[in-house]
């Protein structure tokens, strides 16, 4: 089967995220063409492309430099394990000719990331591709999910009493101390303009987050191709017609996948985190929105959620 180009992939991706919006058993933001397109760039430059489309999907893998042994092939966003790069409505026929084409494919280990626990497309995977050699669990991935049903007030009469009287009294010190919000998802330099805060938070003293170049070159990309599709979500914390917070995130269908937000340590005690995502809500939940993915487990976000997701990695060692 011939291969899909990447400058082809990119012009077709609404057919890809067509695919992408039909599966089940993945996360469908993070499988998504903007999220696995930006992730190639940031982090996968060198590493040869083999994209094929068949009847039942898509398959995107990334394989290791020429020199490189053992071999090993990979989904585009390797980073944290969240893109499964296989994405088609039917699992088991997707398996099977996933199976088949990566059989005449040259690897050694293969890694397949982002299918969630218990899900069909996990075990037909697991069938289908214990043919090619021995399946290892490897990557599991836990994400935190907030419902948005009922809109703002229905998001927080869900969190706890003491949530929100500390959310009720940092807005109050906020308003006090002039901090305004303006939502940005138009603006074509809004990741330039949270790097900028992100450099004076916690963050930039310590090179993570937007911070980070490779992170920055990521996020960068994907928000120009969200911006285009009109998808990419910002605001920023202003105060004397400075930025100090931002909160930056992006929609597919129902789901708001959160990606980075930070303040200026100056003005910790203001909570402008916890502040811009309840602004972030209240934008959302006038858009339809119902769901919040606040991403990779971290305990303060346990205190914002309502579930939490799993997914896992398998390794598949060639014979």
């Amino acid at each position: 089967m011939p291969r899909v180009s990447l400058s082809d992939l990119e012009r077709r991706r609404d057919d890809y995220d067509a695919h992408v919006a039909a599966a089940a058993g993945i996360d469908r933001f993070c499988s998504g063409s903007e999220w696995i397109l930006s992730a190639r760039e940031a982090w996968g430059e060198g590493e040869e492309a083999v994209v094929l489309e068949g009847e039942p999907g898509w398959l995107a893998f990334l394989r290791g430099r020429e020199q490189a042994e053992p071999v090993v092939m990979h989904g585009f966003e390797a980073m944290w394990g969240l893109a499964s790069p296989l994405v088609g409505r039917d699992p088991a026929p997707l398996a099977a000719w996933a199976a088949g084409e990566l059989a005449a494919q040259r690897w050694n280990i293969l890694l397949l990331h982002g299918l969630r626990d218990g899900s069909p497309l996990l075990r037909a995977v697991s069938d289908e591709f214990g043919q090619l050699g021995p399946v290892r669990p490897v990557g599991h991935a836990r994400r935190q999910v907030a419902s948005l049903r009922g809109g703002l007030g229905g998001f927080l009469r869900r969190r706890s009493a003491k949530l929100r009287s500390n959310l009720r009294s940092a807005s109050r010190r906020a308003r006090d101390a002039g901090v305004t919000f303006e939502p940005a998802s138009e603006a074509a330099d809004a990741v330039a303009r949270a790097a900028a805060v992100e450099l004076r938070s916690w963050k930039g003293a310590e090179g993570t987050g937007l911070a980070s170049p490779d992170m920055r070159a990521f996020y960068e990309a994907m928000a120009a191709r969200l911006r285009a599709r009109r998808r990419l979500r910002a605001i920023f914390a202003r105060k004397g017609g400075e930025d100090v917070g931002y909160i930056l995130g992006g929609v597919r269908g129902g789901t708001y996948r959160g990606f980075q937000f930070s303040y200026d340590a100056r003005f910790r005690s203001l909570s402008l985190g916890s502040l811009l995502q309840v602004e972030q809500i209240a934008e959302l939940t006038g858009d339809g929105i119902e769901e919040y993915d606040l991403g990779v487990d971290l305990p303060y976000k346990r205190r914002w959620a309502d579930a939490t997701v799993d997914t896992t990695g398998l390794a598949i060692l060639r014979r």
